[in-house]
């Protein structure tokens, strides 16, 4: 699957809402099976507290999404 994130990438949203926009709307429909989000060597996140918190809140906020989705 071909990367489309430069057509589906807002500047005046902000990175965190561009993420979820783009996995929502081209990378989960565009595949059949469920996505497995693996991350190898996260702790070097912790380098840079503001980008950690934010990343990790946004995986949280996917979580408590699907959460509610499937409960």
């Amino acid at each position: 699957m071909k990367s489309k994130i430069s057509d589906f990438w807002d500047e005046d949203i902000g990175a965190l809402m561009n993420c979820t926009i783009y996995v929502q709307e081209y990378l989960l429909n565009h595949i059949s099976s469920p996505l497995v989000l693996a991350l190898d060597q996260v702790e070097q996140l912790f380098d840079y507290p503001n980008l950690a918190r934010d990343f990790f809140a946004l995986l949280r906020s996917w979580y408590e999404e699907t959460r509610a989705i499937y409960a």
